[in-house]
């Protein structure tokens, strides 16, 4: 992972990871050739932008501009004393399968980064309520309860399809908007038009505009992640089967 190769000493700040970033690490095809994951490189490239136009470090702008206007107080990038007594135990499991608390991270929240260094695409916690709110404004188009943090034309933009069909390594079934995944085609049970995202130990949402609902799934494990895990599949199963 690209991520790990950065010195150590770049990856205090977002800032600073992205001037190391195109000065380190070249294109690995022209854009528009092929899909690839860029971990969260790519994600703090867009979040450097957001700090250079704004004015404001991105950590402070998506607090003040998303998070606390819609009431989701409870996600950031430096979790307080007290709401680190709220926070669940990492999972994880050894070579022969046994599970155990990994305790690891120490004060991090996303591996050993460090906590200043508020990244595009990784290290934000929160809890089930504040991340409800998040996936609730999507849904309601940039919206909720009467605040608006999104115009409705940005919020679609999210999860317009913008990769072009055939592109080489994209997924049969799925495709991407603005750092969400999309289905766009057969699904065990999630209908076409689905999007959503899922961090780096469980945890998951999705926005389904067909039948007007959000979900959430909310996990510490570093087993069976991401929205293809069975735990994933099978709330969504008891979702979409339910009668």
């Amino acid at each position: 992972m690209a991520q790990w190769e950065i010195p150590g000493k770049y990856r205090k700040s977002l800032a600073a990871v992205a001037e190391y970033i195109p000065e380190n690490f070249p294109l690995d095809f022209e854009p528009g050739q092929r899909l690839s994951y860029s971990t969260t490189l790519g994600g703090d490239i867009a979040g450097r932008i957001i700090e250079l136009v704004s004015g404001k470090e991105f950590g402070e702008y998506i607090r003040d501009n998303i998070f606390a206007p819609i009431g989701a107080d409870d996600i950031t990038f430096e979790p307080t004393p007290e709401q680190r007594t709220r926070f669940m135990r990492m999972t994880n499991a050894d070579a022969e399968g046994r599970f155990y608390a990994d305790d690891s991270f120490g004060e991090s929240t996303f591996e050993t980064l460090p906590l200043s260094y508020h990244s595009g695409g990784a290290s934000l916690a929160g809890t089930l309520n504040s991340y409800t709110r998040f996936a609730e404004m999507l849904r309601r188009d940039g919206e909720l309860d009467g605040v608006r943090v999104l115009s409705a034309p940005s919020a679609r933009l999210l999860h317009m399809p913008w990769i072009a069909p055939g592109t080489e390594w994209a997924g049969e079934n799925e495709t991407w908007g603005l750092m969400v995944r999309i289905i766009n085609g057969p699904h065990p049970y999630l209908p076409v038009g689905v999007y959503g995202w899922s961090g780096a130990y469980g945890t998951y949402f999705w926005v389904d505009p067909v039948n007007d609902i959000s979900g959430i799934l909310m996990r510490n494990s570093r087993v069976d992640g991401c929205q293809d895990s069975s735990v994933a599949l099978s709330l969504e199963k008891a979702i979409y089967t339910a009668e």
